[in-house]
């Protein structure tokens, strides 16, 4: 409550502009929170980088009470792990994305002319045993090739969420006050 009187001074309390400005400071960790968590898995967005930066700030603008040195510390590392992970697993018997692009261009040719031969030319049967025949060899492997890329990639995605999903937990966590051991109020 302010007074208004001789020489008191009219407007927001200190506590009041504080109480604004922490709403603010949370409203924006979570913002960037979820943004991070997008990033895990959509390509050209740094996820973690952002995740961690977004705890960094947390833990900075609480005085490290919200995040010790020790927890930011456990997250980077589970965000490195999880990049790394994703880096080798990717990299599995492909080295280079091009080449990766490439096999699957050779299978969706293929598969085209398989219908064409197949479908339209000379049968269902009679096709396939031609088609099988001659440039099967050509599709089976890039089409098996790209379905353990996919999957492959899917499991990286996978990992890189729920990591994420497990740092932004503990980032809200912590912002609702909810932490356990956090010393911060609500």
């Amino acid at each position: 409550m302010v007074l208004v009187g001789a020489g008191a001074e009219v407007g927001p309390t200190k506590a009041a502009v504080e109480g604004v400005l922490m709403i603010f400071i949370k409203s924006l960790v979570i913002l960037l929170g979820f943004l991070g968590l997008v990033g895990t898995v959509w390509p050209g967005v740094p996820g973690f980088f952002i995740l961690l930066v977004t705890g960094i700030f947390w833990a900075t603008v609480t005085g490290f009470r919200a995040f010790s040195l020790g927890a930011l510390l456990w997250l980077s590392f589970l965000a490195g792990s999880a990049q790394l992970a994703g880096f080798f697993l990717l990299r599995v018997k492909n080295p280079h994305p091009r080449e990766v692009r490439q096999e699957q261009l050779k299978a969706l040719i293929g598969g085209g002319g398989s219908l064409l031969v197949s479908g339209f030319l000379l049968g269902p049967f009679p096709g396939l045993v031609v088609w099988e025949t001659f440039i099967g060899r050509f599709i089976a492997e890039p089409l098996r090739e790209g379905f353990f890329w996919g999957l492959r990639l899917a499991i990286v995605k996978g990992l890189r969420f729920l990591t994420g999903l497990f740092i932004l937990s503990w980032l809200l966590a912590s912002v609702l006050g909810h932490l356990p051991g956090s010393h911060l109020q609500p």
